[in-house]
C-alpha cells in the first residue's frame, strides 16, 4: 500500500547542542581553574598573569549534580542535594569510583580535587611599599646635571628589582641594595613639570610604585 503513495521528504531537525556534560553523552566533566603558581591556590584579580596557570580537574557525579530534572536544559542546580534522589544516586557513583574492577578495566580517573582557597601570596597586605626620599615634591632639576634619587623599600618577600622612570621613559633598574639612582635630566627635556616614578617588584610579582612631581628648568 505504501508503494502507491508519493514519497515524502522530512526536514532534518536542527542539531541540539548543550554545554552540559551529561546531555552530551559524557559522564566526566572537566573544568578549567586558574591557579596561582606560588600558593597553588585559586588565582585572584591580584595574581599577576605570569604567575597564573590553567589546570583541568575532573568532576564525576550523578546526573542530578549537573542537570535540574525540572529544567534539563537550564542552569545546573545550585544545591543538587535537595533533590530527594541525589544522595542515593551519588552514593552509587562514589561506590563505582572506588571499585577496583574499574581500575582493572583501565577506566582511570583523576582523584585530584581543585583548590577551594584563594591565592594568599598576591594580596594587598603583601605588596612591597616604596617611598621616594629625594628629590622632594616640587624640587627643581637642572638639565645635564646628575640628581640623586633616594628611595626606601619595605617588603615581606625578597625584592626582585626597583625601576626608575622619568615621566614614562624607563631609565634604569637596580637588582640589589642600595636602591638609589643618579638621574641626569636629558638636555632636550622641556622646561616645566615632570614626574619621577619608581616601581618595585618582589620575587612573586607583587609591586608598588611611587611618584614625585619635579620641575625642570
Amino acid at each position: 500500500a505504501l508503494a502507491r503513495l508519493p514519497k515524502e521528504k522530512f526536514v532534518d531537525p536542527a542539531p541540539v547542542s548543550s554545554d552540559k556534560t551529561m546531555l552530551n553523552g559524557k559522564y566526566i566533566a572537566e573544568k578549567v581553574y586558574k591557579i596561582d603558581k606560588v600558593s597553588k591556590k585559586l588565582a585572584t584579580d591580584l595574581t599577576p598573569p605570569e604567575f597564573i596557570e590553567e589546570m583541568k580537574f575532573q568532576d564525576v557525579h550523578n546526573i542530578l549534580y549537573f542537570v535540574n530534572r525540572d529544567d534539563p536544559a537550564g542552569s545546573p542546580p545550585v544545591n543538587p542535594e535537595v533533590d530527594s534522589q541525589f544522595n542515593s544516586w551519588e552514593s552509587g557513583v562514589k561506590k563505582w569510583l572506588a571499585d577496583p574492577k574499574r581500575i582493572e578495566e583501565k577506566l582511570i580517573l583523576s582523584t585530584a580535587l581543585p583548590p577551594t582557597e584563594f591565592d594568599d601570596i598576591h594580596t594587598l597586605v603583601n605588596k612591597p611599599v616604596i617611598n621616594i626620599n629625594q628629590p622632594i615634591i616640587g624640587a627643581t632639576l637642572k638639565k645635564d646635571i646628575s640628581q640623586e634619587i633616594s628611595v626606601t623599600v619595605q617588603s615581606k618577600f625578597n625584592i626582585k628589582q626597583v625601576d626608575l622612570f622619568f615621566d614614562e621613559t624607563f631609565i634604569e633598574s637596580k637588582l640589589v641594595t642600595p636602591y638609589s639612582f643618579s638621574l641626569k635630566v636629558p638636555s632636550d627635556a622641556i622646561n616645566g613639570q615632570h614626574q619621577i616614578k619608581i616601581k618595585v617588584y618582589d620575587e612573586f610579582g607583587n609591586f608598588d610604585e611611587s611618584t614625585v612631581a619635579v620641575s625642570v628648568g
